[in-house]
């Protein structure tokens, strides 16, 4: 068992030790205190002592229910438990934290929307409490984000997101964060987009492709999503030179990160056909174009080729 009971701290003697030392500290200082006075008010320190020895027991009891809850899948039971613990004034620090982090896996756990997104809510409500923020509830938080804009709540997935680029996790490394943060980005810029506010959008984008440059600026998905998307946003406003600019380095970045036959490569060479018409090389366009085709029939062979 990994705690110890109230009683088992009154039997050995560490629920007296404190009461008596206070005892013996004032019995001779001449407050002229009655031996049954002495005994009520003994009596009364050792119940306090087993008093908050239980809370404490149930804390980690609770914890402990919680764990063996999310790990049998009983999600709700585990939710509950856990939120007993974060909601009691008598939990210790480390005990909230542990319920914390576990309380953030059980919501991630939740398959359906309709239960995850409550959960999110109740352990940020939680967590804003006891000041309580890590890796874990900041998954939670983009999930729930991406809930929210699922849902048409824009500016409240655009709060969190701006809420989780405030906070830097120092539990990760530079490179990680600085990916977590370039995606954050993106996923302002396309609210911002949705919601026809493309000058918005552009400096997101802009921001995120800064930052994936940072980290490696050859070889990483973050910056190809940025390349991408703000493309596309330049080819929907009739900005083709500025999209054109973009989408060269987009279809070099995708054919590094997953070969020249990839679909991904097909759609970028769509985007920067796009772009060159609107420029006037039209002979390139059309190559570009040939060779987007020519991807998506080689897939559709190799899938066609794999079905049973």
């Amino acid at each position: 068992m990994v705690y110890v009971s109230s009683l088992e701290r009154v039997l050995n003697g560490e629920a007296l030790r404190w009461p008596r030392r206070w005892m013996e500290r004032h019995s001779g200082d001449g407050l002229g205190v009655s031996r049954l006075l002495r005994d009520i008010v003994a009596a009364l320190l050792v119940a306090l002592c087993c008093v908050a020895n239980a809370r404490a027991d149930d804390c980690v009891a609770r914890t402990e229910m919680g764990l063996q809850s999310l790990n049998a899948r009983d999600l709700e039971v585990a939710e509950s438990a856990l939120v007993d613990v974060l909601s009691s004034s008598e939990s210790s620090a480390a005990c909230s934290s542990l319920a914390y982090r576990l309380l953030a896996l059980t919501c991630g756990s939740y398959d359906e929307s309709n239960a995850f997104t409550p959960c999110a809510e109740r352990l940020r409500t939680l967590a804003a409490a006891r000041d309580l923020v890590d890796g874990h509830g900041s998954t939670v938080t983009a999930r729930l984000a991406d809930e929210y804009e699922r849902d048409g709540r824009f500016s409240d997935a655009e709060r969190l997101w701006h809420e989780l680029l405030s906070v830097e996790d120092e539990e990760t490394s530079r490179a990680s964060n600085l990916v977590f943060r370039a995606n954050a980005y993106q996923r302002l810029a396309s609210l911002a987009r949705k919601q026809g506010r493309l000058d918005v959008a552009e400096s997101y984008w802009v921001a995120s492709l800064s930052l994936a440059d940072e980290q490696d600026p050859t070889d990483t998905l973050a910056a190809y999503g940025a390349l991408i998307a703000l493309g596309r946003a330049y080819n929907e406003d009739g900005r083709s030179h500025a999209a054109v600019v973009l989408l060269e380095r987009a279809v070099t970045l995708v054919e590094v990160l997953w070969g020249n036959r990839s679909p991904a490569v097909a759609e970028t060479l769509e985007e920067y056909s796009r772009a060159l018409i609107g420029i006037g090389r039209v002979e390139e366009a059309k190559e570009a174009r040939s060779r987007a085709l020519e991807i998506r029939k080689l897939v559709e062979q190799q899938q066609d080729a794999s079905s049973p």
